[in-house]
C-alpha cells in the first residue's frame, strides 16, 4: 500500500500502514495545522497517541513485580492444562489466586479430575517462573520485570485518507490547492472534488451538508413509500435502500460504543448499537420525524470521531481506555464541541483527514 508523507513526499513509515488490512476498529481523525506552523509534521502531530511507541517522551513503565510475587506466593494450576496452554485454549490455565490453597478438589461425575499444584511447586525459584512468563534473565536481574506502555494511546495505525478518503468537500475552483490520501483498498475509486488535505477556507462544508440532505430525503421517501416485500410488488425497504446513493455521515466502525445517558434529543440516545449512519433500523426510529432525521444527517455531515489541535486530543469515547472501556459522551453534545472546535480554527488552519485503525 503506497502512502503519501506528511508532504506529500515519500512514503510512510511503516509502522503508520503496515498493520491497516488486519485491524478491525476504524475511526475518522481531522489534525490541525495551525497557520504559519513551519515545524508541523502530521506524523509528529499523532506520534504522542500512538499505541505501542517506542518514544521516551511518550511511555510509562508498568511494573508487574508486585502482581508476579503475588501469583507466584498464591497461585496454582492445573499442571496438565498450563505445560499445554501454547496449543490449548490459553484461559484453560488461569492460575487460581488466594491467602490459601483450596480444597482438593472433587472431580464430577463423568468428567477428568482437575489437578491443583502450587506454583511455588512447579518453579522452585521466583526468578525461573517470571522468565517462563516470557520476561528476559536480563529483565529478571536489572528488576525491571514489567512493560512500557503509552498512557495517552489512541491508535495502532493510520493512513491520511483511508477509510474516509474525500472527507472534505472542496469549494469550486480550489481543487490544485488541495490533496486527496491514500485510498483504504487499491481499487477504491478516487472521489471528484472532495480532498483530505486543505485550508479551512477551501472547505465547502454547507454544500457537503446540502449534498448529503439531498440523499437523506431520497432515502426517507424511497423508505417509506416502499413495503415490506411480502406482497409481490412493491419493492422492499432494503433494497429500496440499497439502490440509493451512500449517506455520509459514519464516523466509527468496528467498536460497539457504550450506551448513552438517556433523554436526549434523538432516538439513538440510551442505545448501545445505534451510531451515526444510515440503516433500515435508523429510519424506522425517526419514523415520520422527517426534519428530525434530514437534521441528524445534517449535524453528522464530515464530523470525525477525533480532533487533535495543538497537541491535544479531543474525542466522542475512549476506545483504549486502562479497563478497555469504549464510554462515549451523549452524541449531541459531541457534535457541538466537535462543530465548536473546528469552527474555532482560523480560515488558513490546515486540514488533514486522517483514518486511524485499532
Amino acid at each position: 500500500m503506497a502512502a503519501q508523507s506528511d508532504h506529500g513526499g515519500g512514503p510512510l513509515h511503516a509502522a503508520h500502514v503496515a498493520a491497516v488490512p488486519d485491524m478491525t476498529t476504524h475511526f475518522s481523525v481531522v489534525v490541525v495545522k495551525a497557520p504559519g506552523d513551519t515545524h508541523f509534521a502530521l506524523s509528529k502531530a499523532l506520534a504522542p497517541f500512538e499505541q505501542h511507541t517506542r518514544s521516551e517522551h511518550y511511555r510509562s513503565f508498568r511494573d508487574m513485580s508486585e502482581r508476579l510475587r503475588f501469583e507466584y506466593e498464591h497461585g496454582s494450576v492445573d499442571p496438565i492444562l498450563w505445560y499445554t496452554r501454547a496449543v490449548t485454549e490459553p484461559h484453560a490455565a488461569l492460575i487460581s489466586t488466594g491467602d490459601a490453597l483450596p480444597p482438593a478438589d472433587r472431580p464430577i461425575a463423568g468428567t477428568m479430575p482437575v489437578r491443583r499444584t502450587p506454583l511455588k511447586t512447579l518453579y522452585p525459584r521466583f526468578e525461573d517462573f517470571v522468565i517462563e512468563q516470557g520476561y528476559s534473565p536480563a529483565a529478571v536481574a536489572a528488576g525491571r520485570v514489567g512493560y512500557w506502555f503509552n498512557p495517552c494511546r489512541r491508535w495502532n495505525g493510520w493512513q491520511l485518507g483511508g477509510r474516509w478518503r474525500g472527507f472534505f468537500k472542496v469549494k469550486e475552483g480550489f481543487e490544485a490547492a488541495t490533496r486527496l490520501g491514500d485510498p483504504l483498498r487499491y481499487d477504491d475509486p478516487s472521489p471528484e472534488g472532495f480532498a483530505d488535505v486543505l485550508l479551512k477556507k477551501h472547505w465547502d462544508l454547507e454544500e457537503q451538508r446540502e449534498q448529503n440532505v439531498r440523499r437523506a430525503l431520497s432515502a426517507y421517501t424511497a423508505f417509506h413509500r416502499a413495503g415490506d416485500g411480502t406482497n409481490g410488488t412493491a419493492r422492499s425497504r432494503t433494497h429500496a435502500l440499497g439502490s440509493l446513493e451512500a449517506i455520509s455521515i459514519e464516523r466509527l466502525v468496528g467498536t460497539r460504543l457504550a450506551p448513552c445517558p438517556m433523554g436526549g434529543p434523538t432516538p439513538e440516545s440510551g442505545e448501545a448499537s445505534a451510531y451515526p449512519v444510515v440503516t433500515r433500523a435508523t429510519l424506522m426510529r425517526f419514523g415520520a420525524d422527517e426534519a428530525g432525521f434530514v437534521e441528524y444527517v445534517r449535524q453528522n455531515t464530515a464530523l470525525p470521531f477525533a480532533v487533535v489541535i495543538d497537541g491535544q486530543w479531543h474525542a466522542e469515547a475512549s476506545l483504549l481506555g486502562d479497563r478497555g472501556s469504549a464510554e462515549r459522551i451523549p452524541p449531541q453534545q459531541w457534535v457541538h464541541e466537535a462543530s465548536a472546535l473546528l469552527a474555532l480554527q482560523p480560515d488558513d488552519a490546515e486540514l488533514y483527514a486522517v483514518g486511524c485503525y485499532l
